[in-house]
């Protein structure tokens, strides 16, 4: 190997870059050491935000630098135990107060030496692996430029690198889990029947917990994390008896975590908070003292919660804390101080009705009418995707003196960190807090809520007794026997407490009034939505449809991408019914939208479509279980078309696969993207919402557009003279779905929004006209009626695909047998033979053949006793065969769930008693 130095003077750069290339032409390794007379360019500050005072610096390896009598020290034979950078610029430093310390001091030396060597070891050679003890940090002198003097030492030659340390960054920040559009989302927010409706107190700016103070009653928190309120302590210092922080963190969470746009949004954010722990430094574990410490620190009008339990006389099975007499008289003294007490009611699988609790305990029983202390007790109800929302989850105490009920399980909030974790425990997020502790903060923050609207309406706050009754009277009533109260419904709260005021004068009070701020003494209500004509921006009364896919062969061909195809016809099949314009307030039809389906293609298209003017356009959404795009939202994808890219303000509540964009002047020449005026292509045609985040566009599929009353594609005419597209259709193949047609796919969903340019670049303004079952949109319709620029979230129709006229009978079955899909009725008699049409189907007999029957035939095989019963069988059907040896008798099961199959079945009786009666029954299969 070829050892050099090279002395380089200025400017001779070019000199030195031919020697080098003329020694590796030869094959020789070149070694550059440059000397301390070479120029020096100063660096560029970093792209980081770098602390001002430290910085960071890298001696060359083969100096072996190690900190000793707090400087830094060549250890090396090699270097004779001399650093340049110990000359005045160092010196300079240290002697003005600039501190050396080891970068990594948090391991010895040698554990760094050994961590060093291993890796030497794995890679085969020391070649190109850092001294990682040869890194120090150097704290500055005030006042000091971190860039000059990482130039100054680095011109030393000793130093390889050197640098300002960087400032701490701050964290990501979790998802908006208020936010509907997120998959886990605070669904207890939502309205009635699902949820408490603390949406609709925020949107209209009715309340959101201010000016109420709230305390919780448990053992600790976690005071930093990141999403919760400031947080004032009552009482004695809070210790933690062995459970952790996560609860309290929950419950403070589901109450009060900061309305940010990022996490959860507490249901009474603009409260004021306090915490009593009950179990504390100096007195251990006690309930009362917490209550009482809370009770002391609040006033009229307040609320604590209180998230404790208590074994009660059925061994380990936990009941109210008021079973204990200190804790109930505590908590009578709160509620005479006109503190409303919301007390979680337990789990422990108890009717809090039982004789049980009505003996013994010294005579003491909370349980009974007479002796309510007040509060209201909270039990856990079943979320709504339970077989029975607001029925009583099993863990859950139960009976009359069970007040209001919460949402028992899945509610998002923060701690535990099952559903977000990444940043550590001072930003964990859990979608599954439960337990009648998860359900009495959600009583809780309803409250708060109707306690601030009551004060400020009547000037006082209301009593607990007057809150709790509000709150029960209004509620979403439960389900099942076991009783736990109302789900508490705040917009019907709302209304009860204005009812006793008249804002706009005109003699009905708020709580009746369908205009409480418009003088509208005749109450008229065209359309039947609750909101009075004089205060209504739409008065178009909400249509139902009902859309069934229907056997049909439109005539769609060529590239979507493209203009429209001379040729094509309108010819939708209408059979199978169809589906519009939910809302009827905004800009934009969507006609008489229809959905076809043949061997090869699925059609969907609408006729007396209108996008009402000509920089609008129009989506229509297709979700199908075949197909695993599954979007709930656009807010990850990018790219053309924009109209796709752009549209982040719109959800799903079932995921969606497809968008078939439409637009005006298609066929004109002039816009073929829709550009919308704004120099944004809003784009045409049919795309997968694709995984991957882009719109990739769906293979073999076609879309044509029709203007006016001619079946033309607007290429070629423009009926109507205004360029709009008055119809339109579209072809998706099977094949492109997944799918082998209509039969092997078991749901489709569609929904649809009209759009427009934005106000500032390329965002989309929405109309409240939208195709769908619902749409949910938090800050509701602006001035024009519209969606506007706000975060919509569409709930689809489902497109029955198999009984267009929903009558039981599927739609392959009428075509065959009445030459329609919608020719007949499940309860019509076809063949006049006495037995109905959706009968006949259920049977596999043939509906418009009088003599065509279902029949069963006994045989006797080897004796009298020994009997067989044959009969015919379809697939996709069950039968059950039953029996009795005495007419008076009841029926009997001798074989249940026999499986069709097509050909004839024989089951036997080997029963010895001398004569039965037998029963043949069909059934559909499940």
């Amino acid at each position: 190997m070829l050892q050099c130095r090279l002395e380089v003077p200025l400017n001779f750069e070019a000199m030195l870059l031919s020697k080098l290339g003329s020694l590796l032409r030869a094959g020789l390794i070149v070694c550059l050491a440059f000397c301390a007379n070479l120029p020096f360019v100063r660096a560029d500050a970093p792209s980081y935000d770098y602390e001002q005072g430290i910085i960071e610096i890298k001696f060359r390896d083969a100096l072996q630098v190690r900190l000793r009598d707090g400087e830094p020290a060549a250890t090396s034979e090699a270097s004779g135990g001399s650093l340049a950078a110990s000359s005045s610029p160092l010196r300079r430093l240290v002697s003005d107060g600039a501190v050396w310390r080891r970068s990594f001091d948090c391991l010895p030396e040698e554990t760094i030496d050994s961590l060093c060597r291993q890796s030497e070891m794995e890679a085969g050679s020391a070649s190109g692996r850092p001294d990682m003890n040869a890194y120090f940090r150097l704290s500055l002198p005030d006042g000091s430029d971190a860039i000059s003097i990482c130039e100054e030492l680095t011109a030393t030659g000793d130093i390889e690198w050197a640098f300002p340390t960087p400032k701490p960054a701050p964290l990501p920040l979790p998802p908006d889990y208020s936010d509907p559009a997120q998959p886990s989302y605070q669904r207890y927010l939502d309205a009635a029947p699902d949820g408490i409706d603390a949406r609709f107190a925020w949107a209209n700016n009715y309340a959101d917990g201010a000016g109420v103070r709230i305390c919780d009653v448990e053992y600790i928190f976690n005071s930093s994390h990141q999403d919760l309120p400031s947080v004032t302590i009552l009482g004695n210092t809070p210790a933690d008896p062995g459970y952790g922080d996560n609860h309290g963190t929950a419950v403070l969470g589901t109450l009060g975590s900061v309305s940010n746009l990022w996490g959860v949004r507490g249901i009474a954010s603009e409260a004021s908070f306090y915490f009593s722990s009950a179990y504390t430094v100096e007195a251990g574990y006690n309930v009362a003292a917490a209550i009482l410490a809370a009770a002391a620190g609040l006033q009229s009008g307040d609320v604590i919660i209180i998230e404790q339990q208590i074994a009660g006389p059925n061994s380990s099975h936990f009941v109210p804390v008021e079973w204990y007499k200190p804790n109930y008289d505590a908590i009578v003294t709160a509620v005479g101080n006109g503190i409303i007490v919301v007390e979680a009611g337990g789990n422990g699988y108890q009717n809090l009705d039982d004789p049980i609790y009505s003996t013994g305990n010294n005579g003491h029983y909370p349980f009974l009418s007479e002796n309510d202390s007040g509060a209201i007790i909270v039990g856990a109800g079943a979320p709504p995707d339970y077989a029975s929302p607001r029925s009583r989850l099993s863990f859950s105490n139960y009976g009359s003196t069970v007040d209001l009920q919460g949402w028992g399980y899945s509610v998002v909030t923060t701690g535990y960190g099952y559903l977000y974790n990444l940043e550590g425990k001072n930003l964990y997020y859990t979608a599954e807090f439960s337990g009648t502790s998860s359900a009495s903060p959600v009583v809780a923050g309803a409250v708060a809520i109707v306690q601030e609207l009551y004060t400020s309406l009547h000037g006082a706050p209301g009593s607990p007794a007057q809150i709790k009754q509000i709150l029960q009277s209004t509620g979403t009533p439960q389900q099942g026997t076991d009783h736990i109260g109302p789900l508490p419904n705040i917009r019907t709260a709302i209304e009860f407490i204005r009812s006793s005021v008249d804002s706009d004068g005109d003699g009905i009070n708020d709580g009746a009034d369908n205009c409480p701020d418009t003088f509208n003494p005749s109450q008229n209500d065209a359309d039947g939505d609750g909101i009075g004509d004089d205060c209504d921006p739409c008065n178009a009364a909400h249509p139902v449809y009902s859309l069934g896919a229907a056997p049909g062969s439109p005539a769609v061909t060529g590239d979507p991408t493209l203009q429209n195809n001379a040729g094509d016809n309108f010819d939708l099949d209408s059979a199978g019914g169809y589906a519009g314009t939910f809302e009827q307030c905004g800009f934009g039809d969507f006609g008489r939208l229809y959905v076809n389906h043949d061997a090869v293609n699925l059609y969907v298209g609408s006729y007396d479509f209108n996008v009402s003017g000509s920089n609008n356009a129009c989506v229509v959404f297709l979700g199908l279980n075949t197909l695993n795009d599954n979007a709930t939202n656009l807010w990850n994808h990018n790219g053309p078309p924009d109209g796709l890219d752009y549209m982040h303000n719109v959800g799903f509540i079932e995921p969606m696969d497809i968008a078939i964009l439409i637009g005006d002047e298609w066929g004109d020449g002039t816009y073929t993207n829709f550009s919308l005026g704004n120099g944004y292509d809003f784009g045409q045609g049919i795309f997968y919402l694709s995984s991957s985040h882009v719109f990739v566009g769906v293979a073999g599929s076609a879309l044509s557009q029709f203007d006016g009353s001619g079946h033309t594609p607007t290429i070629g005419g423009d009926d109507d003279g205004n360029g709009l597209t008055d119809r339109w259709e579209a072809s998706i193949p099977w094949s492109s779905l997944n799918a082998d047609g209509i039969g092997s796919i078991t749901s489709i969903y569609v929904c649809g929004v009209f759009a427009s340019d934005g106000v500032s670049g390329n965002d989309r303004y929405l109309s409240s006209n939208y195709l769908g079952a619902e749409a949910g949109a938090v800050s509701g319709t602006d001035i024009y009626g519209n969606f506007g620029f706000g975060f919509v979230t569409l709930t689809p129709i489902s497109v029955e695909l198999h009984d267009a006229d929903h009558d039981g009978m599927p739609n392959d079955y009428e075509q065959e047998y009445f030459g329609g899909i919608t020719n007949a009725t499940g309860s019509g008699d076809a063949d006049g033979d006495g037995e109905d049409n959706y009968s006949e189907y259920v049977a596999d007999t043939i509906p418009t053949n009088g003599i065509s029957f279902w029949q069963a035939v006994i045989s006797v095989t080897t004796n009298t006793t020994n009997r067989r019963i044959r009969f015919d069988t379809a697939l996709n059907r069950w039968y059950d065969l039953q029996y009795k040896s005495d007419l008076r008798e009841a029926w009997s099961n001798l074989q249940t769930d026999v499986e069709g199959t097509g050909n004839p079945i024989s089951l036997t009786d080997t029963n010895e008693t001398s004569h039965r009666y037998y029963r043949l029954g069909v059934r559909l299969a499940d």
